[in-house]
């Protein structure tokens, strides 16, 4: 199997933009030569699909608009869906091409036309022109991503008989089905949200009038939601950050006695059980939960220790503080991401600044890997795994800002060279070619 190449955007020495690919165990970068102009956009929301590769750039000419790179090329080609600038600010609108996702041998994402507002595409292997899913007066898009799920895609849209709700689009079609899971006009979706998958059953945050916003779980075919009433009454608990680990959801809910704070909720159950990190009703705010080596990790708050990592073991109502900054003042990790049998994060403290920490063992302490040594932070950003390597950007006085990659358990970060070009941002995402 082909190991993944790392991509990335730069800021060129003519005040424009490339792209670069980083092959898998190299350490010399590659520009693309896309010749993105100064009063262009960076290439972004990058995908491999069958070889090529699409992305997202805006110009003054067009705004933001879909390009497909052909497997080998220099030469994008663009595919102009709203055709001219469109939109109000032509140089900032264009199509919007967002929420790529693979199904049934294409590529399917969504795109904004001035007639027919954002729908569903999708776009075959090699080709320049795509196809509307669903027909002209199909739902308004734009209330969750693309998912797919048993072969089955997924999304939210939005139509005067429905409100917002999930609709189900099978393979071979270009017919979408809603599914109708609180009937009538005022829909089940009460923002942006996503489906969690556990065990056959599906989770998400949804609204229905007698309990407000809760989590909610249905089964693929049902035409009905299961209400999991955490705050009674119609005002509802607002759950977030919804995680499937091991037999178990996970996530955060907010009530008016304990505040904003952790909940499991067993698979077939419809109890949840309340983690309170924080007794009281000012709520811990859980956040960034991430499973490593049997555990779930995330990030939560206290009067007593402020904002610092906790390890919960499965089952558990007891999660372990992992008090990085010791005291009341806070390190903030963020950016929890597991790489080679390693947990990384970055968290900042007096002495060190904001740098990057390495867990190895579920039962350890985080060690540090200091990049800008003394109090001066690095500020490690856009952490993103690739084989057993870790890139990031960061910051030295000595260096500006570079890209560095870390190979898995080493505690030694290394500059990627690129060639004099001035790096900006960070990673934008890898994929295999």
């Amino acid at each position: 199997m082909a190991r993944p190449n790392l991509y990335f955007k730069v800021h060129t020495e003519d005040g424009g933009w490339d792209l670069y690919r980083l092959p898998s165990g190299s350490s010399k970068p590659v520009p693309l030569h896309l010749d993105l102009r100064p009063e262009d956009g960076p290439a972004s929301s990058l995908v491999e699909f069958k070889g090529d590769i699409y992305y997202t750039a805006r110009t003054q000419e067009h705004g933001t608009e879909l390009s497909r790179l052909p497997a080998g090329s220099h030469t994008p080609v663009l595919i102009d869906i709203n055709k001219g600038p469109g939109g109000p600010e032509p140089d900032l609108f264009g199509s919007v091409p967002r929420y790529f996702t693979q199904f049934d041998g294409h590529l399917f994402f969504t795109a904004f036309t001035d007639d027919l507002g954002t729908k569903v595409y999708r776009i075959a292997p090699g080709s320049e022109t795509p196809t509307l899913i669903g027909t002209p007066d199909s739902p308004t898009v734009g209330i969750t991503r693309l998912q797919v799920f048993d072969d089955r895609l997924y999304f939210g849209a939005e139509t005067e008989e429905h409100g917002a709700e999930f609709f189900r689009l099978d393979p071979g079609s270009t017919i979408p089905t809603a599914l109708d899971l609180t009937p009538g006009p005022e829909g089940s979706l009460p923002g942006t949200t996503t489906l969690t998958e556990l065990d056959g059953q599906f989770y998400f945050a949804g609204r229905r009038g007698d309990v407000g916003n809760e989590l909610m779980r249905f089964s693929p075919g049902s035409e009905v939601a299961t209400a999991i009433d955490i705050e009674p009454g119609p005002d509802g608990s607002f759950p977030n950050e919804i995680t499937a680990f091991r037999n178990a959801v996970y996530f955060r809910a907010d009530t008016e006695q304990h505040g904003s704070e952790l909940y499991r909720l067993t698979n077939g159950s419809s109890t949840p059980t309340r983690i309170d990190i924080e007794p009281g009703a000012d709520g811990s705010i859980p956040a960034d939960f991430t499973a490593f080596k049997g555990h779930l990790y995330f990030v939560a708050e206290t009067a007593a220790h402020g904002r610092e990592l906790y390890r919960l073991s499965p089952g558990s109502k007891k999660p372990v503080l992992i008090d990085i900054n010791r005291g009341q003042e806070s390190s903030n990790p963020s950016d929890l991401t597991v790489m080679g049998g390693h947990l990384y994060f970055t968290a900042t403290t007096e002495e060190h600044g904001r740098e990057l920490y390495r867990l190895s063992s579920a039962y350890g302490r985080p060690k540090l890997i200091d990049i800008d040594r003394g109090p001066e932070s690095s500020d490690p950003l856009g952490l993103t795994a690739s084989g057993r390597n870790l890139y990031f950007s960061a910051t030295t006085e000595e260096r500006g800002t570079d890209l560095y990659s870390l190979r898995a358990g080493s505690g030694s970060p290394k500059p990627v060279d690129l060639d004099g070009a001035e790096f900006i941002g960070f990673p934008a995402g890898y994929f295999t070619l």
